[in-house]
């Protein structure tokens, strides 16, 4: 009999554990590591929608160099916090 592996973590109590392979651990950190350089935020609800349980938290490890700003349903990465920032005080002076 042959037996193979796959790599991954059980998470959960016992009557209600789930199996998470680590491929889609992966998975969820190139998108969300991919979409942050591309596009300067991160949707949390997006982020919880893939399965991440506690996406400020997940942010935060993935980005600690990075000076993260939260809102209700983003986090704004450093670049684009600026770019928003100086915007929005440019046109206050117009």
């Amino acid at each position: 009999m042959t037996v193979k592996r796959v790599d991954g973590i059980i998470s959960g109590s016992s009557r209600s554990a789930y199996y998470i392979p680590s491929i889609y651990s992966k998975a969820q950190v190139n998108y969300i590591e991919g979409f942050m350089k591309g596009n300067g935020y991160i949707d949390l609800e997006v982020a919880a929608r893939l399965g991440i349980t506690d996406p400020k938290s997940f942010v935060q490890k993935r980005f600690p160099n990075e000076e993260l700003t939260f809102l209700k349903t983003c986090c704004l990465g450093e670049s684009l916090f600026k770019q928003v920032d100086a915007h929005i005080l440019g046109s206050k002076f117009k």
